[in-house]
């Protein structure tokens, strides 16, 4: 691993464009968010999530879309960009 590969990973449009979709595609799941989050640890790491996990992965979703609150009105949009941010975290 080298350094452009981190940045890559990082920043990278695949990557992005990829976390978008995995976002999009968890919020089509019918239920609440603790169980979409349940679901995207299980895809990304072939295993359930712990409720510590769960928890903290609330509070990041929960903190991402304030701080998007004032600079993005609507809140789907924000719902989104937190989820694809998540999304790229687990990547």
């Amino acid at each position: 691993t080298v350094a452009p590969q981190a940045l890559f990973l990082l920043n990278g449009p695949f990557v992005l464009a990829q976390s978008k979709a995995c976002a999009e595609a968890l919020l089509a799941l019918p239920g609440d968010d603790a169980s979409r989050l349940r679901e995207a640890t299980l895809r990304a790491y072939g295993r359930p999530a712990t409720e510590e996990e769960v928890q903290a992965a609330q509070q990041y979703l929960s903190g991402y879309e304030q701080r998007l609150a004032a600079s993005e009105p609507d809140a789907a949009k924000r719902k989104l960009k937190a989820w694809q941010s998540y999304c790229q975290v687990l990547f």
